[in-house]
């Protein structure tokens, strides 16, 4: 039986608050939460 996962986060991602952090980014389709956004998901 095979099953599938969907993992979703939810808050502000880093590259909302920071644009140019995507010109940086070692992985810039899997933007980090931005501080405001962990706080979005801690609540």
């Amino acid at each position: 039986m095979n099953q599938t996962v969907w993992i979703a986060r939810h808050g502000i991602r880093l590259d909302f608050v920071n644009p140019g952090w995507l010109e940086t980014a070692e992985r810039f389709y899997d933007s980090p939460l931005s501080l405001d956004g962990f706080k979005q998901a801690q609540g």
